[in-house]
């Protein structure tokens, strides 16, 4: 018997990868595996299994077995002793195995013997015994059976497994649970119960299940919560129910979870939320509502949380027109809200009270101008997403309360100029995307303020000229994208001193004139792109790459 090193002798890694109909050399291409291993080592399966055996790392070994057709699961016997903890037993691939029979690990977890993760996903399981696991309670922690074909699971079946910790069955075809399916499973801190059809919970489901802190029941077919199913279960920590059909939540649903911190209600049919809906929620972190059919929130659903624990609201691809005002007096310490996607005419006036908020997403809404007011108490605001809206003006001063935003992004409207009083003070701003509109003016010196500047993207525009003066102030870009405009003329000027540039794009312009040295001080030589693409009177195409070599294409 090959001896494991002793430092490691508890650990024995096992992948059964039981496939079926493998072609001949395909499964072993990429696996060095050491032939004739003795029978001991391997598990006794199936006359038609195969086992190899690859060295894992220096002290632990993997056994993999491929069986053409199992049928149903047999009794795994042990490795070679039956006082060996393995760390890992793995049946995936497409198996199958339509039923696990009873007591079919009973040799594995025998006298000092166990497993401590079990995962039988995508192994085409139809049916389980109530005593298929009765003999791995002693260090089982993980059972994992995801993707397979089971619509009941027996009561029972969990019941000796007092040490699981984890237990997920998603992806299955399970459309009832039965109140007392969780029995005996003490020391269960995550449920996965995702990608099933199950369309009611009963209200005892969870009794007892006071260490579960992750209840995931996403991708069913949910309408309806009893409130008093999380009494049983009031340290959940995140529950997720998204994708369900959830059109209203009843006030008291999540009453019973004092420590909840994040909530999932994305992609449902929700059309209103009832006031105080979140009131017991004291510790909420992050509420996702996105995906829904939303047209107004009401103030009060946050009542009575605190206001220095939530952080995060998704609120996008929902029907929002208005906010009450009252909706932020009690999460007024967010640090970032996501109202993309909705049918905002203009940014809301309540906004300003969160002196906290560092990302706000506008994204793809329908506003049409922005105001000094908008952002005037925001002076945390480090990242600001008002791209693809229908904003033709931006007034003066408004981002002057925002001055340490980092990244503003304004691209896809219908904005004509840019001024220096449209982006002044912002003295920190690193990226800054003005591509997609209709610019044809670029004032002098509207950069001014701009001397950390990365990233500008202004391509998709109407620009005819580049100012000099604005290029030269940009010390720090690294940037520039100018494509798709309708620029004629590259000057000797035009971006002298700009040292820190990595990236030009010029592409699609009009440019029939490009001075010797327009690219003085650069990091490139010009020769190739000069007698390549210089031909007076013709169009032709600049992308520049300095440092590295110039591309184009006529």
């Amino acid at each position: 018997m090959m001896a494991v090193p002793r430092i490691h002798s508890h650990i024995l890694v096992i992948v059964l990868l039981l496939l079926l109909q493998v072609p001949s050399g395909v499964m072993w291409e990429t696996i060095q595996c050491t032939p004739d291993i003795p029978d001991y080592r391997c598990p006794r399966l199936n006359p038609s299994c195969q086992c190899c055996e690859e060295e894992a790392t220096l002290y632990t070994k993997t056994l993999h077995v491929t069986c053409s057709d199992l049928g149903e699961l047999p009794q795994v016997i042990a490795f070679d002793s039956t006082s060996r903890v393995l760390e890992e037993l793995t049946f995936e691939g497409n198996t199958t195995i339509s039923h696990i029979q009873a007591a079919a690990f009973q040799n594995i977890g025998g006298t000092g013997g166990g497993v401590k993760k079990l995962r039988m996903s995508n192994a085409g399981i139809q049916t389980l015994d109530v005593t298929a696991f009765q003999s791995l309670g002693t260090y089982l922690m993980e059972l994992t059976m995801n993707s397979n074909k089971f619509s009941q699971v027996p009561v029972g079946i969990f019941s000796s497994l007092q040490q699981l910790y984890e237990l997920s069955m998603k992806d299955n075809e399970i459309s009832s649970l039965d109140g007392d399916l969780l029995q005996g499973l003490t020391y269960l801190g995550r449920l996965i119960l995702s990608g099933n059809k199950i369309s009611s919970i009963p209200s005892n489901f969870l009794s007892g299940r006071t260490r579960l802190a992750y209840f995931d029941l996403s991708r069913n077919s949910l309408s309806y919560l009893d409130p008093n199913l999380f009494y049983g279960a009031r340290n959940i920590l995140e529950l997720r129910l998204s994708h369900n059909d959830f059109k209203t939540i009843s006030t008291d649903t999540f009453q019973a979870l004092d420590n909840l911190q994040i909530v999932r209600l994305d992609h449902n049919k929700l059309e209103t939320l009832s006031p105080g809906l979140f009131t017991a929620n004291s510790n909420l972190r992050t509420v996702d509502l996105s995906h829904n059919s939303l047209k107004v929130l009401s103030g009060g659903i946050f009542s009575d949380t605190e206001p220095k624990s939530m952080r995060n609201l998704l609120l996008s691809h929902n029907l929002l027109t208005s906010m009450e005002n009252e909706l932020f007096k009690d999460i007024s310490k967010l640090t970032l809200l996501d109202l993309s996607f909705n049918h905002f005419l203009a940014v809301p006036q309540m906004l300003n009270s969160l002196t906290d908020l560092f990302s706000l997403d506008f994204s793809n809404c329908k506003l049409l101008n922005v105001t000094y007011y908008d952002f005037v108490n925001m002076t945390s605001l480090r990242i600001l997403d008002l791209s693809n809206n229908q904003i033709e003006a931006v007034e003066d001063l408004s981002f002057r309360f925002t001055p340490d935003m980092y990244n503003l992004t304004l691209s896809n409207n219908k904005i004509t100029v840019i001024k220096r009083a449209t982006i002044f003070g912002m003295f920190e701003l690193q990226h800054l995307y003005l591509n997609g509109n209709n610019l044809s003016k670029i004032h002098e010196k509207a950069f001014l303020d701009l001397h950390d500047l990365k990233n500008l993207y202004l391509q998709d525009n109407s620009l005819d000229e580049v100012n000099e003066d604005n290029m030269q102030i940009l010390a720090s870009l690294k940037t520039l994208d100018l494509s798709n405009n309708s620029l004629s003329e590259i000057t000797s000027h035009t971006f002298q001193g700009m040292r820190a540039l990595t990236t030009l794009s010029l592409g699609n312009n009009s440019i029939t004139s490009l001075a010797d040295d327009a690219f003085t001080g650069m990091n490139i030589t010009m020769s190739t792109c000069k007698y390549s693409l210089i031909y007076p009177g013709n169009l032709f195409y600049i992308k520049l790459y300095i440092g590295f070599k110039c591309l184009s294409n006529q």
